[in-house]
């Protein structure tokens, strides 16, 4: 249903395609997104991919595929940033039971994190709690510390 309104219909009026085009390949269908403001970038995850592609939000251009050597892992399923005193880290979650922790600037590996069961998705609560959260196929949230790293 089209809203009537006049803002609604000014605003589709303004709407402007975007000059960023996707130049590169993907192996399968892009399944996951994590914007990172602070670094402007976007992590692209694909279907069982064991790699993320980095992209320029400001260009849309590749910057690089993570890992760029073979790390042991699975297929990437989730991303979140992590900024903690002088850490930045992107955690990512894999369906192998592990979370993995890249460096932000150079996207090295840095750390990884055993868990339970596979983790299918991941959130940073700064600011005060400095937690790692995932949500996992055994239906529970689970906290983690990313500076030992350990689940709390």
């Amino acid at each position: 249903m089209v809203r009537k309104d006049r803002t609604f219909i000014d605003a589709i009026k303004n709407y402007y395609q975007s000059d960023i085009v996707d130049e590169e390949k993907h192996d399968t269908e892009v399944e996951n997104m994590v914007y990172i403001d602070k670094l402007k970038h976007l992590l692209v995850m694909e279907r069982d991919s064991k790699k993320f592609k980095v992209y320029s939000s400001k260009t849309g251009r590749l910057i690089q595929s993570v890992p760029e050597k073979n790390v042991k892992g699975g297929a990437i399923i989730a991303a979140d940033f992590i900024e903690l005193d002088n850490t930045r880290y992107v955690a990512t979650c894999q369906n192998n039971r592990m979370i993995n922790f890249w460096d932000s600037l150079n996207y090295n590996h840095r750390d990884r994190l055993p868990t339970a069961d596979i983790q299918l998705c991941l959130k940073w609560c700064g600011q005060g709690v400095n937690r790692l959260f995932s949500g996992g196929c055994d239906n529970k949230i689970h906290a983690y510390d990313v500076l030992k790293p350990t689940e709390l």
